[in-house]
């Protein structure tokens, strides 16, 4: 058995075929998932650590099984770093209103009125003889203004529904 420190974050461990015997392992049956031989790995490992001095700790340990010439294997244990979590940004998404008009008056009316505002993007929609506005995250007073005048409003995280069985007027 020869057993080297290749780096600080790398351990390697050749096994004869003598030593694989003496083990009672092959590389053919060597399977970390066998409860035997994760003991028999473990206690090379340990030994080894204890000879040379690797830091197992700070990340995980890739395990490698190699075959070596006349019926040994070379093992490396190598510890990985531990990457730092990748955070996807995310913004959140404001609430979207939807105002229900039952007649085109109604909805004129309150265009009129808020006309005045430097409002948000609203978009109009038709469905079955009602009048739909969209608006992202309208301000209190917008709202309150809208309320006036509509038949209903909802709030929801996205207008598909409208975008997919109404039809688009156009942005106001």
């Amino acid at each position: 058995m020869d057993i080297k420190l290749i780096h600080n974050e790398q351990l390697k461990i050749t096994l004869l075929k003598t030593d694989m015997e003496e083990l009672d392992v092959d590389y053919k049956n060597l399977d970390y998932k066998n409860p035997r031989v994760r003991s028999v790995l473990l206690t090379l490992f340990s030994g080894a650590v204890r000879q040379t001095g690797f830091k197992i700790s700070g990340g995980k340990l890739l395990i490698e099984a190699f075959p070596a010439k006349e019926g040994g294997c070379v093992l490396y244990f190598t510890r990985l770093q531990n990457e730092k979590k990748k955070y996807r940004k995310t913004s959140i998404k404001k609430p979207l209103c939807i105002y229900k008009f039952n007649n085109s008056s109604d909805m004129q009316d309150a265009l009129e009125r808020i006309s005045i505002y430097n409002t948000p993007l609203l978009e109009m929609y038709y469905k079955d003889g009602c009048f739909y506005l969209t608006a992202d995250n309208p301000a209190p007073f917008l709202k309150s203004l809208l309320r006036e005048f509509s038949d209903s409003e909802d709030e929801v995280k996205s207008n598909l529904f409208l975008e997919e069985y109404a039809k688009y007027i156009q942005s106001v």
